[in-house]
């Protein structure tokens, strides 16, 4: 039997983008590790992954194209020394993912455990097993390590199908290499586990992978709904094999009603939206269950979904009780605040949630929808409803004061000799602070809910300017200062009781300071006083900075509130501040025409 050092492999990779491809300029040296792996503290409920693979393999691995899906030989375990998983083999995931220095991995066992064999992978307690797959997302663009889990949670809570998570620590030749989310894979045992299929076969399962294809320039990077593809191809079987090449699919490839996706990808494009769009999209969808996947991606602010992103699944038996299309979603790894701007592919701590309200990415079946008033009203409905209520802030705060004692453990494990040698750490920011991610989170909560309520409105106004009245204000209320574009100049949240008062607030640029370089203008009418812990707002991403230097976090640690006399004089606040979000506070008095800077 190998020996513990005969196992370990010293891997040194470059921490830059893409650095683990092909001929990389990773340096990796087969040198066996002295000494033990240093413990830390696990929570019960992360599940511990010990995999091993043979120093060829692991090299291979990660010195090959990043984009192989050739399975490696790998054996897996829960424990050191316990029985082995009945593995075949695992390879790198994801699309985009697989450029980052931390990589996903689907690991592909040779059978589905029995529900008791291995129970940490069980999936909705008693109804179901695993699959044969276990999908590891890396997580590497968010410091949080929640938002995944978070949004997948937000599906299940309205009874839509949805993949279930899961925490595991992963361990390589007994090397830490991070906290992984664990995502249940979208296939045949799933759709058992939501009661939606039991059969073997009769099913379509299918996710467009159009936006990747090389088959045709007129689909390339777009979705294939929408798309006319009668202009470019003459039979409906050359229609269905390049279907057949350009989705992903589950089950059987001759049980997957092809010409029935080619049916509803020449009604995407030939119908018009409207009432029409409507009444035929009500036919061939579940259109009360898709408000709902709709919803959650406006409110989560979902970067990259509705492209490629999802699964169309529709029961094909014959006795089907509902033989509508249904969306299911996946790649959840973009939302709540985590986004693309241009090369630096989500790894970045910027800040935004009010760039887009629906992110289309050319996909007619949203496009469409969002263009016909019926299904518009429906989804305007629909947030309102779960923003006051399912949604709340207080369900953010309840899931992740959950979650954080889970993974707060193995989330904020630093680098070490035992720790982190595959990859350079948890994820692309920096460690050690969790509270300030998690406080980001429910800032973007509540201000992403201000935006879509501005969008929803469609009222008039000038971006950065607004007004509001407090009637009957009590002590702890929050007052949103919020323009009509939906970008929040201020949020003061009351420490006494406010029978009424009159507010403006407009935010205006200002050269020369050392800091943000905006002045805050914040009027109470009518002799009034309103006292607060103020919140001021500023923009720091590459689309739109106001900050001195277009960098995520650079010295945003040492910005204090300063209020402005009459004179132009600085009288600094003691402030608190939280990069990640881009906001200072200070506790204030306010009446008649008050202004005030942010500067370090």
């Amino acid at each position: 039997m190998k020996t513990w050092k005969d196992r370990v492999l010293l891997v040194s990779l470059a921490v830059a983008l893409g650095a683990c491809g092909g001929e990389s300029s990773s340096t990796i040296i087969d040198k066996p590790i002295e000494g033990v792996d240093e413990q830390h503290s696990r929570h019960p409920d992360v599940v511990p992954l010990y995999v091993e693979m043979t120093t060829a393999d692991l090299k291979e691995l990660y010195r090959r194209d990043v984009r192989s899906d050739e399975i490696l030989p790998a054996t897996v375990k829960l424990s050191p020394e316990g029985p082995e998983l009945d593995v075949r083999g695992l390879r790198f995931r994801g699309s985009t993912t697989r450029d980052y220095p931390k990589k996903s991995f689907n690991i592909r066992l040779e059978e589905r455990p029995e529900i008791d064999e291995f129970p940490e992978f069980n999936f909705r307690s008693a109804k179901r097993g695993a699959g044969n797959r276990i999908v590891l997302n890396a997580s590497w663009t968010d410091p949080s390590g929640m938002r995944e889990a978070l949004n997948f949670g937000m599906y299940e809570a309205l009874g839509l199908p949805a993949s279930q998570t899961f925490y595991a620590d992963l361990y390589i030749n007994n090397i830490y290499e991070g906290l992984y989310v664990g995502i249940e894979r979208i296939d045949r045992e799933a759709l058992r586990g939501w009661g939606l299929h039991r059969k073997e076969g009769e099913f379509t399962l299918v996710r467009d992978q159009s936006k990747a294809n090389r088959h045709l320039a007129e689909i390339k990077d777009r979705s294939i709904f929408g798309f006319n593809m009668d202009s470019v191809l003459s039979t409906d079987e050359e229609r269905i094999e390049l279907l057949q090449e350009v989705f992903d699919y589950r089950g059987e490839l001759e049980e997957t009603d092809w010409a029935g996706l080619l049916e509803l990808i020449r009604w995407s494009h030939a119908t018009p939206a409207g009432a029409r769009w409507e009444s035929e999209f009500a036919e061939r969808f579940d259109l009360e269950s898709f408000v709902d996947f709709l919803a959650i991606h406006v409110l989560t602010h979902d970067r990259d979904s509705l492209d490629i992103d999802f699964w169309l699944y529709r029961d094909e038996s014959k006795d089907a009780a509902d033989p509508r299309w249904k969306f299911i979603p996946w790649d959840k790894n973009l939302t709540f605040g985590s986004h693309y701007f241009g090369g630096i592919l989500g790894s970045n701590d910027y800040f935004d949630y009010d760039m887009s309200f629906v992110e289309t990415m050319g996909n007619a079946l949203v496009i469409k929808s969002m263009q016909t008033a019926g299904i518009r009203a429906r989804l305007h409905e629909r947030l309102r409803e779960l923003m006051a209520e399912t949604f709340s802030l207080d369900y953010f705060r309840e899931k992740i004061a959950g979650y954080r004692p889970v993974i707060e453990p193995s989330l904020e494990r630093l680098p070490s000799k035992y720790a982190y040698v595959l990859h350079p750490g948890q994820h692309h920011g920096e460690a050690g602070f969790l509270g300030e991610h998690l406080d980001s989170l429910l800032d973007f909560v509540e201000l992403r809910y201000q935006y879509i309520g501005r969008q929803i409105d469609s009222i008039s106004g000038a971006a950065y300017e607004t007004d509001y009245v407090i009637e009957d204000g009590k002590k702890g209320d929050v007052v949103f200062l919020t323009d009509a574009k939906g970008w929040t100049i201020a949020r003061l949240e009351l420490s006494t009781d406010v029978e009424r008062a009159e507010i403006s607030a407009r935010v205006e640029e200002k050269s020369g300071l050392d800091g943000v370089d905006r002045i805050w203008t914040i009027e109470v009418a009518g002799g009034k006083s309103v006292e607060g812990d103020l919140s001021l707002y500023y923009r720091n991403t590459p689309v739109e900075n106001w900050y001195a230097k277009l960098e995520a976090i650079g010295r945003q640690r040492e910005l204090v509130i300063a209020r402005v006399d009459g004179e132009g004089a600085l009288e600094t606040l003691d402030s608190r501040v939280n990069p990640y979000s881009n906001r200072v506070e200070a506790t204030v008095e306010l009446s008649g025409r008050r202004q005030f800077v942010v500067v370090h």
